[in-house]
């Protein structure tokens, strides 16, 4: 039997829990250290080849402090720069170049290569200090003066990227001041500023700036922004009640992790973003006893990557250091870099690696994408419309989010249109319902499923602005409609034993629940229901009324309903991607236990073999 397409939401466990093998990158054993009294500093950087470059201070033969950059991937380590204490690793991008701060100076290396510096301190011209500089794959470097984000590739002249006239200010008086900024391969800036105009209380928030500046969330806590290559920036802390890791790139801020239940110290310049979406942060759970360590979701035994207690290079884990300062430490592999300190009195920096599953990968059926109402592959997507995917291997057991809005990765299966991921409403074994995202638009899109066994094959699925289905009480696409009276669920059908049903007659008002309405006004950011928070208002007085852009016309028994008589087409606001029709029934149509209704829009139409009951 398949799955209804709407479903209760419940909590499930995380049953996608990764193995990862672990590598030893340094630690303090006389042998490996340089000299005494080895200190390892964050950040822990972490490129998508699997290097790590770091910061450690140790004391030489002199007795003097210092501080050098270096790299490795677990086969020795290479030297990039060695100084005084003021020399600090910030960034380092997929070619081993590091860029490294030193005297209040900004400097790039890379192996074979001497020392470039991109900036030089000079009075009234300094460096931020919170704001700590960055480079992509392409080679730009950022790095923030006082109230003013440059950027510099190579022995080009550094440009400015945002500056605080860029910024709206909560006071005409006073310039806004930047926190921190990040940036992808895109080119693409955010930054975290104060004294701005959010509309928060804190005058505080986030942006990022590509062609245009844009607001993603009015943020309390001060933080170095993490910004991945689809333009998504993440951050740590609490937001609007919610204590966890959040995600946005300018439209509604999802949730990407949710802690606001458990007993969790966060540190919000301890989270990592990488390009497909996923978040690592450190946490600390628990009082006592208390678990730190790094974690990749909201449950800290399913979730864990390393945790003080785990067993580790013949020893156990003491402690899972905090960075003293944000970086990238997770990848695109879904590697991990931390620093640890052993029971044993060791310390040092690993790279854990997830192991690769021997688990088959997904297997998306041949025409088993199909409708979320009809289950009619014939018509199957629409910008917005629930969609069923059958196929096999897609996760070992149901998994349902927990509230809105619906995530793009539940249980570590995410689904793909046109590279675009899709909310999902829940994963089983052997079907995934889906959210279309509204980006998708016609004439088809190739549809793909990732769990941590590895991807399916791509299948197509035919795209068209609208794709009408009505669901059914029996899920299956056809019979009695899911149609009640209005502000009831009375359904319209034929008196059955054991229900409330009952026909409808001429004059009734009936709402019909359908799939596939396609666009509505105003637009709706994908995986939201109409109130745009997790839950509706009791009185619904948080909810924005949508209405679908094509209007509808229905047919009940061969009569089509007077236009004047659809009195509503638009999203059911307490859910994602549910449309309703209301109408009024029309006189002059026979009586039936099972007269036919038929939704035409545009040139499409659902199924003729759905029914009610008429009187």
């Amino acid at each position: 039997m398949r799955i209804a397409a709407l479903v209760a939401w419940s909590v499930w466990p995380a049953l996608w829990a990764t193995d990862y093998t672990f590598t030893k990158i340094v630690d303090n054993a006389p042998a490996t250290s340089p000299g005494t009294s080895y200190r390892f500093m964050g950040p822990f950087l972490l490129n998508n080849k699997g290097a790590v470059a770091f910061t450690a201070q140790y004391t030489n033969a002199r007795g003097d402090a210092v501080n050098g950059i270096y790299t490795g991937s677990g086969n020795g380590l290479s030297t990039m720069v060695e100084g005084d204490a003021r020399v600090q690793a910030t960034g380092f991008n997929d070619s081993g170049t590091v860029v490294y701060i030193s005297a209040g100076n900004v400097w790039t290396a890379a192996a074979g290569a001497a020392p470039f510096q991109v900036f030089q301190f000079s009075t009234g011209n300094q460096l931020s200090t919170t704001a700590l500089p960055e480079i992509n794959n392409n080679g730009t470097v950022i790095y923030t003066l006082l109230n003013t984000v440059m950027a510099r590739t190579g022995t080009a002249p550094a440009q400015t990227v945002i500056s605080d006239t860029d910024l709206p200010r909560s006071n005409a008086l006073i310039k806004p001041g930047i926190y921190g900024a990040a940036i992808n391969n895109q080119g693409d800036v955010a930054v975290y500023a104060s004294l701005v105009a959010t509309g928060a209380s804190c005058q505080c928030g986030l942006y990022i700036k590509g062609s245009a500046l844009t607001l993603i969330a009015g943020f309390t806590s001060a933080v170095i922004p993490q910004l991945n290559d689809p333009g998504y920036v993440a951050f740590e802390g609490v937001y609007e009640g919610h204590s966890g890791v959040f995600i946005g790139n300018g439209g509604p801020v999802a949730t990407a992790i949710d802690l606001t239940s458990q007993a969790v110290t966060l540190d919000h310049d301890n989270v990592s973003l990488n390009n497909k979406g996923k978040v690592a942060y450190w946490g600390g759970f628990g009082v006592s006893p208390r678990i730190t360590g790094i974690f990749t979701g909201p449950d800290k035994v399913a979730d864990r990557v390393i945790a003080s207690g785990d067993p580790l290079f013949g020893s156990v884990v003491s402690t899972i250091s905090q960075s003293l300062f944000a970086g990238h430490f997770f990848n695109d592999s879904g590697q991990v870099a931390f620093s640890y300190t052993l029971a044993n009195g060791l310390s040092g920096i690993a790279v854990a690696t997830p192991v690769v599953s021997s688990t088959p990968p997904p297997a998306l059926s041949a025409n088993g994408i199909v409708n979320g109402a009809s289950f009619s592959a014939d018509s199957a997507a629409s910008p917005g419309a629930i969609v069923s995917l059958f196929g096999t291997n897609f996760t070992s057991q149901l998994a349902v989010p927990s509230n809105y809005p619906l995530p793009t990765s539940l249980n570590d299966v995410q689904v793909t249109f046109n590279g675009i991921a899709a909310p999902l409403y829940f994963v089983a074994p052997g079907q995934i319902n889906v959210q279309v995202p509204f980006e998708v638009t016609g004439p088809s899109a190739t549809v793909q499923v990732t769990n941590p066994a590895g991807q399916s094959e791509s299948r197509t699925v035919a795209i068209g602005g609208q794709s009408p289905a009505i669901f059914t009480i029996n899920q299956s696409g056809v019979g009695q409609g899911v149609v009640v009276f209005g502000n009831t669920a009375t359904i319209v059908g034929p008196v059955t034993s054991g229900t409330d049903w009952r026909p409808a007659k001429a004059g009734d008002t009936i709402t019909i629940y359908a799939n596939g309405l396609g666009a509505v006004t105003p637009p709706i950011p994908n995986g939201f229901n109409s109130c745009d928070k997790s839950v509706c208002a009791p009185d619904l007085s948080n909810m924005t009324l949508r209405q679908t852009v094509v209007r509808p016309s229905v047919e009940i028994g061969g009569v089509k309903v007077p236009d004047n008589l659809i009195l509503f087409s638009g999203l059911a606001p307490q859910f994602v991607g549910l449309y309703q029709i209301n109408l009024t029934i029309p006189a002059g149509i026979r009586a039936s236990d099972r007269a036919p209704i038929v939704i035409h829009q545009g040139s499409a139409s659902s199924v003729p073999n759905v029914t009610i009951g008429l009187q």
